[in-house]
């Protein structure tokens, strides 16, 4: 299992399906508070069955950090066997504001090709809603990591970066989605996606307790 820290030192950070509204057509009112109340049940995203500001008392929580306020480890939804950790930043003023998922580590991975596959999935599902984005895959100059045999070990080394990320700016509920991987030991991969919700601004200003 990745080390939680790797995850708390991405918070807060989240998510992915807005959900629909259907308006109530009986009268030029009711049109239209049922037009305003369908807005704002859109522009709502989810992911993984977590809402953007579900209070946090109705997640079904498995640890809070104690290293960092308001986030809190989540048990894995049993539709997505794939997810390792699951973890949410929620103030209780605004609750969940970003969603950040980790894979199972991909073990005696040593050039990358399981890790990669995976991700590369995954880009290309975010890039097939979202667009293009913005991609960083760098090796820091004249590190002794540089062969295939040695791509996670690269990684372990924090020599290599490589990640994806979405700014999205309010649109689809998100303010942005990061994908990136990550290493937990020198042979061994995970992937791991950052979805921050439209709110996330709000939730990042809220006071610590």
């Amino acid at each position: 299992m990745p080390p939680k820290q790797l995850l708390l030192a991405t918070f807060p950070a989240t998510l992915l399906a807005p959900v629909a509204a259907m308006a109530d057509h009986h009268g030029e009112e009711l049109e239209t508070a049922s037009t305003d109340e369908a807005k704002a049940e859109a522009a709502a995203p989810e992911v993984f069955g977590i809402a953007m500001g579900q209070p946090v008392e109705s997640l079904s929580i498995d640890l809070e950090s104690e290293r960092t306020p308001h986030v809190y480890y989540l048990d894995p939804p049993s539709d997505h066997p794939e997810i390792d950790l699951l973890s949410v930043f929620a103030p209780p003023a605004t609750g969940v504001c970003s969603v950040v998922m980790s894979v199972s580590p991909y073990e005696k991975d040593r050039y990358g090709r399981a890790a990669m596959a995976d991700y590369n999935r995954r880009k290309a599902e975010l890039i097939d809603r979202f667009g293009k984005p913005s991609e960083t895959d760098t090796l820091r100059r004249g590190s002794r990591w540089k062969d295939a045999d040695e791509y996670a070990l690269s990684f372990w080394h924090g020599d290599r970066k490589l990640s994806s990320k979405w700014e999205l700016n309010g649109s689809q509920g998100y303010s942005s989605i990061s994908l990136w991987m990550s290493a937990n030991k020198p042979d061994a991969l995970y992937v791991l996606v950052n979805y921050k919700f439209s709110n996330y601004e709000t939730c990042s200003s809220a006071p610590v307790r």
